[in-house]
Parts: structure tokens; C-alpha cells; sequence
């Protein structure tokens, strides 16, 4: 059984301050700017990827998309060849990639640290079998991805049951009681 949700209640967290992020993205994207603007090399332009990643992973989906675009525009104000209405296959390629890896980055995070938020969390599982009686049936710790296998055991008391009540409990996320039949064989 899987047990992230799809609530966003978990957060992106770096032990800097949003601060001093900001002022290592902006200071990160002024220095790509003049080198781009100095060479206007291809693997120089490759540098505005570290902004927009740093961007993702501190302040989410939001800085990443702020990122990626102050990126493009860079991008384009440092090579002034390229702006035009008319752009390149390869231009369309490079503002595509640049918003890929902020949304991309963006999304990673947030999953791991759902993931990590929910690692090792407490689940205690009761049975109801066939004619109502209820019983403990298995208890344990979700593993590093948030998952919890409820349904086996080495033996065939599954083959018994009608109905598992599971009770998770994280210390930071509080208890959850959920319902859930039987997997399918």
C-alpha cells in the first residue's frame, strides 16, 4: 500500500536562508549573463542549467519557472542575434529544456521529500474476518519509499479476512485511520 498523499503540505527545505539562495541565483545568472555575452559559446550557455536547478530545489515549482524564464530572457538579451520572433529549431529546444529542468527539478524535490517525510512512519493493521471477529493482524515501519506491505504474512490467515483497518502514525503528519479489502491473487 502506498501511503504519500497528494496534499502539498510538505515543503522544500535547504537549511540557507531564502535570502541568501536568492542572492546566489541572481549573483549565479548576472556572471553566466557576462561570460555568455563575452564568448557566446554553446558550452557557456549550458551554465544557466545550476541557476534554474538551485532555483527548483530551494523555492519549488514557482522558482524554477521564475529560474527557466530568467534564463530565456538571459539567454537571449546576452546574444542579441537571437532576438527575433523568428526562432530556430534550436532556440525552441533550448527555452524548452530550460523550463523541463526547473518544472522537473521542482517536482523531484517535492517527491522526495514527501518521501522522506514518510519514511519510517508507524502502521499498525487490524483484520475483520469472515463472520466478524477482529484481530491485530501485522504492525511495522513503512520502508525509505513510504511504502508498507499490509496483506502478507507466512501464513494463509489472508485466505480469512473480510476487511483491514490500518492506523498510520507520523510524528510530524499526526495518525490517519484507513480501510482497505483484501489485494486481489
Amino acid at each position: 500500500m502506498h501511503l504519500t498523499t497528494s496534499h502539498e503540505r510538505f515543503t522544500v527545505s535547504v537549511p540557507s536562508s531564502a535570502l541568501w539562495t536568492s542572492g546566489a541565483i541572481i549573483g549565479a545568472f548576472l556572471l553566466i549573463f557576462m561570460l555568455d555575452r563575452a564568448t557566446d559559446s554553446t558550452p557557456v550557455q549550458h551554465l544557466y542549467y545550476l541557476p534554474i536547478i538551485l532555483a527548483a530545489r530551494r523555492f519549488g515549482t514557482r522558482g524554477g519557472a521564475w529560474a527557466a524564464v530568467s534564463a530565456i530572457v538571459s539567454y537571449h538579451v546576452a546574444n542579441p542575434h537571437l532576438l527575433s520572433w523568428r526562432y530556430e529549431e534550436s532556440d525552441l529546444v533550448q527555452m524548452t529544456l530550460f523550463l523541463a529542468v526547473g518544472l522537473i527539478t521542482a517536482k523531484l524535490t517535492l517527491d522526495a521529500n514527501r518521501l522522506r517525510a514518510l519514511a519510517t512512519t508507524y502502521v499498525k493493521v487490524y483484520a475483520r474476518k469472515r463472520g466478524g471477529a477482529v484481530a491485530f493482524y501485522k504492525d511495522g515501519y513503512t520502508d525509505l519509499r513510504g511504502w508498507f506491505d499490509y496483506a502478507s504474512l507466512s501464513t494463509t490467515e489472508l485466505d480469512a479476512v473480510e476487511r483491514f483497518a490500518i492506523l498510520v502514525c507520523s510524528d510530524r503528519d499526526g495518525a490517519a485511520i484507513l480501510e482497505a479489502g483484501p489485494p486481489a491473487r
